[in-house]
């Protein structure tokens, strides 16, 4: 990750009307690795990792795209300039950060364990957060195992606030789109 240190709070708050701070848990039913070669490389599960960006009102070629594109994810956006990439959960097991895979019948279980990443927005009313889940490979490209996009102001229930609230929600988001089964 890439941290990001302000000078002052008030230059930050001149620039941004927010944070937006995701905690990764797990991801669950994800499809199992393509290949021989990968699955000897990193175990039968995918290897999943997750990509996560804003788009904001002023974005509107990212929202055109992305309402065009939307089996892309967060690769289909140009404009977005706040892009989180997640550790890999490895499907050969526990690896030294924590995170675990847990194989079962339908694609098993990706544990994070509550890895936390930052995403800066200007106007949290406007803002939707995009999800793509990918399968990293050793040996060819990384192929997406699906995406999804929210509102964060129908997720979070957001209203108009003073300057110092903050807005909390959680739940499971499910992947909207994913590719078709081979």
């Amino acid at each position: 990750g890439c941290n990001v240190a302000f000078k002052s709070e008030s230059y930050t708050r001149s620039l941004y009307g927010g944070l937006l701070e995701v905690t990764l848990l797990e991801a669950r039913n994800l499809p199992e690795a393509d290949g021989a070669a990968e699955s000897m490389l990193s175990g039968k599960g995918s290897d999943a990792y997750v990509l996560m960006a804003l788009v904001e009102s002023g974005e509107e070629a990212d929202s055109k795209e992305l309402a065009k594109n939307y089996r892309e994810g967060v690769l289909a956006l140009n404009q977005a300039s706040n892009v989180v990439r997640s550790s890999t959960v490895w499907a050969n097991g526990k690896d030294k950060s924590g995170n675990e895979y847990f194989p079962g019948k339908d694609g098993g279980k990706h544990v994070w364990g509550g890895e936390e990443h930052s995403l800066y927005l200007r106007d949290p009313l406007k803002a939707q957060l995009v999800i793509t889940v990918l399968d990293e490979n050793l040996v060819s490209e990384d192929p997406i195992i699906g995406s999804a996009s929210l509102s964060l102001n129908e997720f979070l229930g957001l209203v108009t606030r003073g300057e110092d609230d903050v807005a909390e929600g959680s739940g499971w988001i499910p992947l909207t789109f994913k590719p078709p089964s081979k």
